[in-house]
This record gives C-alpha cells, sequence and structure tokens, in this order.
C-alpha cells in the first residue's frame, strides 16, 4: 500500500511543477515587453493600440536578424518589436506628427549633428525617432515640419529635441515625390538655426500584415542625411568643412569677447536652399545657382553626411492625406 501512496505522490509533484513551468513559460519575462508590439497603425483613423504591421526579418536589404510573428516577440532573443511606439512617444505624436524610429550609421555623424557633443554611449541614447508632420502645399510640394528627438540617459538634461522647417508654398519647392527607375521616392531639405537635413523616403518598409487585420502597406522607410552651419571664408560654403568652427560657437566666442557676430540665418530672412553662398547655403542637387531636386535621390556631393535610417513610418499620416493615391508624384 505504501508503495502505491509514495508512486501516487511522486506523480502529483512531477505534474504540479510541470504545469507551472507551463504557465511561467507562456507568462514569458516581465521584464521582456512579452507580445506587445505598439502601435503601427494601417489607417489614420485608427486609435487601436493593438498593431496591423510587424517588421518582416525576410527581407535581406534591412540586416534583420529578430524574428517576429503576430503573437508576439520571438523570446529565442532579447530584441523589442523595432515598430514599437510606448505611451510617451504616442503623446509626442500628438504634437509633433507620426513617427518611425532611426538607426544610426554613423556615430560621427551623430555626433555632428550634436554640434560636436560627444556621446558617452550609444546605449545611452534611448527613443531616437523621426517626427514628421508634411501636407501639400503649392504646386505639389510637401512642406512642414520633420523634427528629431531622443533622450539621453548620459546628460543631466535627458530630452533633446530639433525641430526642421521647410516652410510652404514656394519655400518648399524642392520637397516632392517623384518617379526614378520605376519607383517612387520622396526627399526634401529641412533647416533650423543651426542646421539642415535633406529627409529621404525610399522604400516600403518589410513587414507582414496580421491576418486577422490585413490592410494596405502604408509604412515606409528611408534616411535622413544632416549638414551643419560652419564658418567659411572666400565666399565658399560650410560643406561639412571639419577645419571650421560650428557658426554656432563662434557666434557664442565672438558675444563672449564682445565682438560682431556672424547674422544668423533667421536674419538672411531666406530658406538656407535659396542661398548660394556663405556659411548657410545648404543646396545639394547644384544645378548653377540653383537645385536640380530631380537630380538624385540622396544628396549628391560632400555637403550632406547620413546619419541614419528609420523604418515603418505611416505615409498617410505623415503626408496628411486618406489614401496613398492621394499624393501627387512628379513622372
Amino acid at each position: 500500500m505504501k508503495k502505491y501512496i509514495i508512486f501516487f505522490s511522486c506523480s502529483l509533484i512531477i505534474i504540479t511543477v510541470s504545469l507551472f513551468m507551463s504557465c511561467t513559460d507562456e507568462q514569458g519575462d516581465p521584464n521582456s515587453g512579452g507580445g506587445d508590439f505598439g502601435y503601427t497603425p494601417g489607417s489614420p483613423t485608427s486609435n487601436n493600440p493593438d498593431n496591423d504591421y510587424i517588421f518582416d526579418p525576410a527581407d535581406p536589404t534591412r540586416g534583420a536578424s529578430t524574428h517576429y510573428s503576430s503573437n508576439g516577440r520571438d523570446n529565442s532573443n532579447n530584441n523589442n518589436d523595432p515598430l514599437h511606439k510606448s505611451s510617451y512617444v504616442l503623446e509626442k505624436e500628438e504634437r509633433w506628427g507620426t513617427s518611425a524610429p532611426i538607426t544610426v550609421t554613423s556615430e560621427s555623424t551623430f555626433e555632428d549633428f550634436r554640434l560636436g557633443e560627444p556621446v558617452n554611449s550609444m546605449d545611452d541614447i534611448e527613443d531616437l525617432r523621426v517626427y514628421v508632420k508634411l501636407s501639400k502645399t503649392g504646386s505639389n510640394y510637401y512642406g512642414g515640419d520633420v523634427t528629431i528627438a531622443y533622450w539621453d540617459r548620459g546628460r543631466e538634461r535627458p530630452e533633446r529635441k530639433i525641430e526642421f522647417s521647410s516652410g510652404s508654398g514656394g519655400n518648399a519647392k524642392y520637397n516632392v515625390w517623384f518617379r526614378k527607375n520605376n519607383r517612387d521616392y520622396y526627399h526634401g531639405f529641412f533647416q533650423e538655426n543651426y542646421g539642415a537635413i535633406v529627409f529621404v523616403i525610399d522604400s516600403v518598409t518589410p513587414v507582414v500584415q496580421n491576418p486577422d487585420s490585413p490592410t494596405t502597406n502604408v509604412l515606409y522607410s528611408g534616411s535622413i542625411w544632416v549638414m551643419q552651419f560652419r564658418t567659411t571664408f572666400r565666399g565658399r560654403n560650410s560643406c561639412n568643412n571639419q577645419d571650421q568652427k560650428y557658426v554656432f560657437d563662434h557666434n557664442k566666442y565672438l558675444s563672449s569677447i564682445g565682438e560682431e557676430t556672424i547674422p544668423t540665418l533667421a536674419e538672411k530672412n531666406r530658406k538656407c536652399w535659396f542661398l548660394t553662398t556663405g556659411p548657410y547655403d545648404c543646396r545639394t542637387w547644384r544645378n548653377g545657382k540653383g537645385v536640380n531636386t530631380f537630380k538624385a535621390v540622396n544628396p549628391d556631393d560632400q555637403c550632406y553626411s547620413k546619419m541614419g535610417t528609420f523604418q515603418g513610418l505611416d505615409i498617410l499620416k505623415a503626408f496628411n492625406v486618406s489614401a496613398i493615391n492621394e499624393i501627387r508624384v512628379h513622372n
């Protein structure tokens, strides 16, 4: 009789342990993010926090190494879903426009973007994203604001935000969607007081649709190119001349010794892509004293450096349209 009791007790213990382990596996690591993919909407009016898209690792052009499914993150690795949007990001999007995560491809260019401020560690940089708020203006131009924001945990004041603007109407005349080699692209100039960026959209973000919520793919990818304004001599332009000081630093020094400063870009009262000389000339695709915006997709000279790439930008929200076919493309 004792043998049967011992056998029954051991069996009960084994079953209990197995059930406990099974429950633990299903719950996953409470610090890992579990199956929360965040918000990657498929329509401009969607308020559903459940994802309609997930990043597709099958596309070799993106160098993805993480496997995702409609059930959540693959537990074989510790990477979070790259398209996840935290509540903090969603709150910022209400003011700055829809956003996409940025992957830094050149740390030196990122430091240049920070006006030479070194990065303690790229691990300190969190929520690095581009926020896009554009609309049709003028004759098939698309202008507005592009904001780059992030947290630098290695600094006393960690929150960073730099807003670039193109202006509207004719000021945004180089900011267009156009067709080249049977593909559609967008690029444009945006400026702030201390530098300029060229914002490029060049491909569809590789995703697989949630079979429970199939929608048309509106998520796109691209790159961000930066140029900081530097002091110049003999009529030249900045063009990332690393031997010269940033205009920002130079003016701060001149002010400290009571000398007259270089006029700011705001004082020029013209967008930097219309200037033809001096530290604020931010043109690329140069054509005489103007710009041929259809010449190439990416900046074609040494004035701009590629800082990073982005993926998962909702085009409908970014360009304030309800359907992709509303976007006017130059042939």
